[in-house]
Order: structure tokens, then C-alpha cells, then sequence
């Protein structure tokens, strides 16, 4: 969401559990009651069923979500249910907490393989993102429900922006995520994806962000400065891996790694816990040309 959107908005009061939101949700919980668009558990009447519901500020921005969501079709991106009153962002509910929430426990960090495991699959759902023409732009922690078995499923796509559109002159997202470049009101292309993606791995990985704490005089540093190798912050990662997150967090987009060339590296630091392939299969596979199939063979697999 743009900053002139959060400026002119203010605060609603934050519904409570039993209160009605427009004819047919019955509030249950709150997601995020920090927003000037909170997002809520409720419970619709006429469907019988919990969903996640989004209040937006308008109906413009309501139906945009919805239509940007409608486009995706991926099992780590949320889906769209609809739009209930002209501004209730309907989806369905994940029973899980955020990543943010799961980053901030006092005295836990998860673990390495299955930090990994979630940065791949919210990869994963990023290349789609970018092959349906589209650029999230505000990837965080807050924005990833973990479901159960560890499912990270993406969502809140209302600062999504087509590729190769111009901004609305001024930067778009959550300050400490922003890639430098949109901070600059520089082109914005899916490196500002992987920026932040960078930070949400290197938060997963030392409870804290790769860059301080945002002030008056330095509104964006990232912008400026570098940020310190993750192992500063925790021991016995390995080097392959903290250099590969500082290099998604490199100030010049161009020596960002594409998604293509990060997902197999993530996938290398993934070392225990559940199997995340079919037996014989690696995601480094997916990356080699296909054997040549005969026509013969083509044929006979061609649908009837």
C-alpha cells in the first residue's frame, strides 16, 4: 500500500470477537488489527464456514485485489472467495500463524532446513507471481500464513503491481523490505521480489533485520548501507549461505540472483526433516534440458 493511501486513512476501530462485519461475518478473531485495511477470522453465516476477511478502504481496491489474485493459481498463493458489502476482501482461512508471528517467539529460531523449506516455497509462488506479468511488493513475514505441516501460503496482494508499469511516485510496501531502488523511485522489476525475500530469510535465520531500524535522518537505510553477514548474529550457519542472502540483498538489483539460479541454492541448504520431493527427483533437475522424446513416444503420449 502506498504511504499517501496509509495517510489519508484513518484507523478504523479494530472489530472484536462477536461483532458483525456487513450482512453475513460474524467476527472470530484478529489477524492484523494494526492496518488502515485489518484483516479479521470470521465466520460467514450463509456459507457455514470460517474465512480470512480483508476490510479495504474502498471498493476500487477491494475488486483490484481480487481481480490480481484471480490470476494466480499456485498452492503457496492464497485464492480469492470474493468480495462481501463493497470492500470485505473474502478468502479462505488457513489455520496457522505468520511467519512474523513464528519469527518473533522469545528464545526460538526455527531452524535452517526449515527456514529453507519456507523461502523455497514462497520462492516458488514469486515465479509465479512474476510469470502471470505481476510484482508482489511487500513480501514479508507478516504476509505468509505458515499452515499446518509447515505450508506457507503468500497473501495480501493489495500492493501487487504489473511489470513494467510506472509507480504511483512514491515507494510501495513495508520500509524495512523495500528494495533500494524503489526506495529511490528506480524501475522496478522482480529483483525488488527477491530483495525482499532476502530479508524475510535473513530474519527467519537471526530473529532481527539485516539493516537498522529506520529514524528521521534515515528514513531507508538500506539505501545506504550494507548489511552484516547473518553469522554475526548466529553461529554455525554456513558461509555458501550467508553469502547467498547478502546477495539478495545487494544494493544494485542486476547482481541480485534470479529466482531460477536461488531456489535450487536454497534447496542445497535443506538437510533434514521431511521429504520435500518425490524419491529421485531435485529441483537442480528441473533446470536441465529435457531428454529428447521420439515422435513415436510423443504420440503415444498424446491425450486420446
Amino acid at each position: 500500500m502506498s504511504r499517501s493511501i496509509r495517510r489519508a486513512t484513518r484507523l478504523r476501530p479494530v472489530a472484536a470477537p462477536g461483532d458483525g462485519l456487513g450482512r453475513d461475518l460474524t467476527v472470530l478473531g484478529v489477524l492484523d488489527g494494526g492496518s488502515v485495511e485489518p484483516t479479521y477470522i470470521a465466520w460467514h453465516r450463509a456459507n457455514w464456514c470460517p474465512v480470512v476477511c480483508k476490510v479495504m478502504t474502498s471498493p476500487q481496491r477491494a475488486r483490484r485485489e481480487v481481480e490480481v489474485i484471480g490470476r494466480m493459481a499456485h498452492p503457496n498463493i492464497v485464492r480469492a472467495l470474493g468480495v462481501d458489502g463493497g470492500v470485505h476482501l473474502l478468502m479462505p482461512y488457513y489455520p496457522g500463524p505468520t511467519l512474523d508471528r513464528l519469527v518473533k517467539r522469545p528464545g526460538r529460531r526455527i531452524g535452517v532446513s526449515d527456514a529453507m523449506r519456507l523461502a523455497f516455497h514462497v520462492g516458488a509462488a514469486l515465479v509465479h507471481v512474476h510469470g502471470r506479468g505481476f510484482l508482489h511488493m511487500d513480501v514479508k513475514p507478516g504476509n505468509i500464513i505458515v499452515a499446518p505441516g509447515g505450508h506457507p501460503v503468500l497473501f495480501d496482494f493489495g500492493s501487487a503491481r504489473a511489470i513494467g508499469t510506472p509507480g504511483p511516485g512514491e515507494p510501495i510496501g513495508t520500509d524495512p523490505y523495500i528494495a533500494p531502488e524503489e526506495c529511490l523511485l528506480g524501475k522496478a522489476s522482480p529483483a525488488n521480489d527477491i530483495f525482499s525475500l532476502g530479508v524475510t530469510i535473513y530474519e527467519m535465520l537471526t530473529g532481527r533485520l539485516p539493516f537498522a531500524e529506520p529514524g528521521k535522518s534515515d528514513e531507508f537505510p538500506q539505501v545506504s548501507a550494507d548489511a552484516e553477514p547473518m553469522s554475526a548474529w548466529r553461529r554455525g550457519l554456513a558461509r555458501s549461505l550467508d553469502d547467498l542472502v547478502l546477495r539478495c540483498l545487494d544494493r544494485n538489483p542486476e547482481k541480485r540472483p534470479s529466482l531460477a539460479a536461488l531456489l535450487p541454492e536454497l534447496n542445497r541448504h535443506i538437510v533434514s526433516g521431511p521429504r520435500m520431493w518425490p524419491a529421485g527427483f531435485s529441483p537442480q533437475d528441473a533446470a536441465r534440458p529435457h531428454r529428447k522424446t521420439s515422435k513415436r513416444r510423443r504420440r503415444a503420449l498424446a491425450p486420446a
